[in-house]
C-alpha cells in the first residue's frame, strides 16, 4: 500500500470518527447481530439449506408467511420455484445449450 493510501484511510477514519462518535459501540452491535444471523445460517444449512425457497403458487395465494418474508429481508434471496411452465423451461434450456454448443 503506498502512503498516500495508508494517509487516505486514516483521514477517513478520523472523519468517521468525528461524525459518528458511537461508531465503535454501532460496529460492535452490528458485529454481534451478523454473529447470529451467521450461526442461523449454519443451523439453517445442517437441517437442509439456507436459502428461501417458495413456490409461485404461494405468492400468488398471498400464502407466503411472514416467518419467510423476515427470513428473505435478512438473506436477501430467495428461490421462486414453479414460475414457468416446465416445457417451456425445457425449450429455453435447449435453446441456451445449442446456442452455447454452436458459440463455444
Amino acid at each position: 500500500m503506498t502512503q498516500d493510501y495508508a494517509d487516505q484511510i486514516e483521514a477517513s477514519k478520523a472523519l468517521l470518527k468525528r461524525k459518528i462518535p458511537d461508531l465503535s459501540e454501532r460496529f460492535h452491535a452490528e458485529t454481534q447481530r451478523l454473529t447470529l444471523e451467521v450461526a442461523a445460517v449454519k443451523d439453517e444449512m445442517n437441517t437442509g439449506h439456507a436459502v428461501i425457497e417458495i413456490d409461485y403458487g404461494e405468492i400468488i395465494n398471498g400464502a407466503v408467511t411472514p416467518d419467510t418474508i423476515d427470513r428473505f429481508k435478512r438473506r436477501g434471496v430467495v428461490v421462486i420455484r414453479n414460475v414457468f411452465d416446465r416445457d417451456k423451461v425445457q425449450e429455453w434450456n435447449n435453446e441456451l445449450h445449442h446456442y452455447t454448443q454452436s458459440n463455444q
